[in-house]
């Protein structure tokens, strides 16, 4: 039998069996935002908070953009933060009359090509521990 034939064979076996090209797949990793506190910044309001998850890569340099929510429910971009190393944002800004503060991370996407490594998306109401200044 012709050595060529034979390799053609073996080559089709193992494809068939599962020893081929990897499959893309696709992976998603909870996120979590939290704001902790909130401060006096002069004339204006900064609030600080920690974005979390159970990959360590989901944590650093994420977007944070932070919201003014007002009795109307009705929103306004205070500030666009980025995460540090370790998750702290702190977002600075006129919050005016609002009644609330938002938080929100976006979905960002951290594996190589055909492999889709999702850090999730996430927000927090900073709810009633809110002072203005």
């Amino acid at each position: 039998m012709n050595y060529r034939i034979l390799a053609s064979l073996s080559a089709i076996g193992a494809l068939a069996l599962g020893g081929g090209v990897a499959e893309a797949h696709n992976t998603t990793f909870p996120t979590s935002v939290e704001f902790q506190t909130s401060y006096d910044a002069g004339s204006e309001l900064g609030v600080a908070g920690q974005v979390s998850s159970s990959r360590a890569a989901c944590v650093p340099n994420r977007t944070v953009k932070v919201f003014a929510i007002f009795i109307d429910d009705s929103r306004e971009l205070v500030d666009i933060a980025r995460t540090s190393d370790n998750g702290a944002f702190a977002g600075v800004g006129d919050f005016g009359n609002a009644v609330d503060a938002l938080a929100k991370v976006r979905r960002k996407n951290i594996g190589g090509s055909g492999h889709r490594h999702i850090c999730g998306r996430a927000s927090d109401n900073f709810e009633d521990n809110m002072v203005n200044p």
